[in-house]
């Protein structure tokens, strides 16, 4: 998201359709949030769509207060 924002909706979709394991989609996802201050504006819904899409119950806490 830092490097080329051109492909973070692309990326975001195709993770969207794998099927990860819970501590490698755990991983992603909090890769996202830590980057989610550098996402263009315009990207915002699919990665937020994505965040939510792909928290526990266990992680919704940390979703919350950075979303």
């Amino acid at each position: 998201m830092e490097e080329n924002c051109q492909l973070t909706v692309p990326i975001l979709d195709a993770l969207a359709n794998f099927t990860l394991t819970d501590d490698l989609l755990r991983d992603v996802r909090e890769t996202i949030i830590d980057r989610l201050e550098s996402a263009d504006i315009e990207d915002l819904p699919v990665v937020i769509k994505f965040i939510l899409q792909t928290a526990t119950g266990n992680d919704a806490e940390r979703v919350f207060i950075h979303v």
